[in-house]
């Protein structure tokens, strides 16, 4: 990567985010805790996190599948060291906690797990940003979910770059506070792990709030809460208009353009949203690019 580059896109994206940055009071992103209810994706998350913790038992910990772990019982479909090494207590239907306590004999490890097993809510956080990376990672996760923007595994790495350039997009998104490590042959980073995700689009005038392209399918309340944290920014009188209109878009890397509803403050009009941009520029060779080309075809 390019270091000069970098700094372009840091530059510019300073520029055309400095009206939400003063918005933001100063700041990069609006957070907010709240309970959130434990899913699959959450339970093994909380679980690689206490393979983390305990790392001599990690092996045997990651030996069950997420759904084993959601439901605390073995199932068959799945091939396990452990029904090879402990066959009489690592079988069908059996509970992974009762077979990891009867293996490892751990007291303090059984207490940690039966956390993790028991509680059916967790703290996570709701939360609007407008940091770099958050853009870069605007649909890369570990969950479930994930789109052709993942700078990993998508066919799209470009659409989070044009966002972070535009006048007026945000991410929201929550998440549980766990870390998660994304990495390829080049090299690693850590960063938070979006249960779900949101685009909102702020315009220059700080009238309408738009909510655009959503992936991992958030909460209502989760998204009240993302517009209230904007609104609470801004004095005014907000009003959620029924108004239908499209986002504009200002160029072809980010091409969802869905608009599922807009808050506009005293009595301003709802316009359609403008995200991203015409141009951008390729974070290795610098060189500009104005399409986005996809199986050979340009867009």
């Amino acid at each position: 990567v390019d270091e000069s580059v970098v700094r372009w896109y840091l530059e510019e994206w300073a520029k055309a985010k400095l009206h939400i940055f003063e918005v933001f009071g100063g700041k990069l992103t609006l957070e907010k805790e709240v309970d959130m209810i434990v899913d699959e994706d959450a339970i093994y998350e909380e679980i690689n996190d206490l393979a983390k913790r305990y790392p001599k038992y990690a092996a045997q910990i990651l030996d069950f599948h997420a759904d084993e772990w959601k439901k605390n019982e073995v199932d068959t479909k799945y091939n396990h060291f452990t029904s090879f090494l402990f066959p009489t207590i690592c079988k069908k239907s059996a509970k992974p906690s009762k077979i990891m306590s009867k293996i490892l004999q751990d007291e303090q490890f059984d207490i940690e797990l039966s956390k993790i097993l028991q509680n059916r809510t967790i703290k996570g956080k709701c939360v609007v940003s407008i940091h770099p990376l958050d853009y870069v990672t605007v649909s890369t996760c570990n969950h479930k979910w994930g789109s052709c923007m993942h700078i990993l595994e998508g066919f799209n790495k470009f659409g989070g770059y044009s966002l972070m350039l535009d006048n007026e997009s945000m991410i929201a998104y929550s998440h549980t506070g766990k870390v998660a490590t994304y990495k390829n042959k080049w090299g690693s980073f850590d960063w938070n792990n979006k249960d779900s995700r949101q685009i909102i689009y702020l315009n220059p005038e700080h009238n309408r709030i738009a909510m655009g392209h959503y992936n991992g399918t958030p909460s209502d309340s989760h998204r009240d809460i993302w517009v209230k944290l904007i609104e609470n920014q801004i004095p005014g009188e907000w009003k959620y208009s029924k108004k239908n209109v499209y986002t504009h878009q200002m160029g072809s890397f980010y091409y969802n353009y869905e608009n599922y509803g807009n808050y506009v403050r005293d009595g301003a009009e709802a316009e359609p949203a403008k995200m991203g941009v015409k141009s951008l520029r390729c974070v290795v060779c610098g060189k500009e690019a104005k399409h986005l080309v996809l199986w050979g075809i340009q867009y």
